[in-house]
């Protein structure tokens, strides 16, 4: 519990002037979406991206009958791809397939 006061009291102490365009680290807030750090003042309706489903693995022959038109002879099907299971989309990095507003946990 002393750990949680003592980071907020440096995140006080570091925050920066809100003059000259800077914005004040004290009111960042983290999207529970996309898991960044967000000014509320420059939220935007197309500000977050994120997916709706996890990323993970299937065979080849699954990932392909969703998303390709596979079938169940599809060569290699027995080969695991990993992939965002919303999407289809196979990079691991990938930002998003949904965009909205970033949402606060204290919403």
């Amino acid at each position: 519990m002393n750990q949680a006061r003592g980071r907020k009291s440096k995140l006080r102490l570091s925050a920066t002037a809100q003059a000259g365009g800077q914005t004040n680290r004290a009111n960042l807030r983290t999207c529970k979406q996309c898991k960044q750090q967000y000014d509320p003042e420059s939220n935007h309706p197309r500000a977050c991206k994120y997916h709706t489903a996890h990323y993970g693995g299937e065979t080849r022959r699954k990932f392909e009958s969703v998303y390709e038109g596979g079938t169940l002879t599809t060569a290699d099907g027995g080969k695991i791809t990993a992939y965002w299971h919303c999407c289809g989309n196979q990079d691991p990095t990938d930002p998003g397939c949904e965009a909205a507003p970033h949402r606060s946990y204290d919403e």
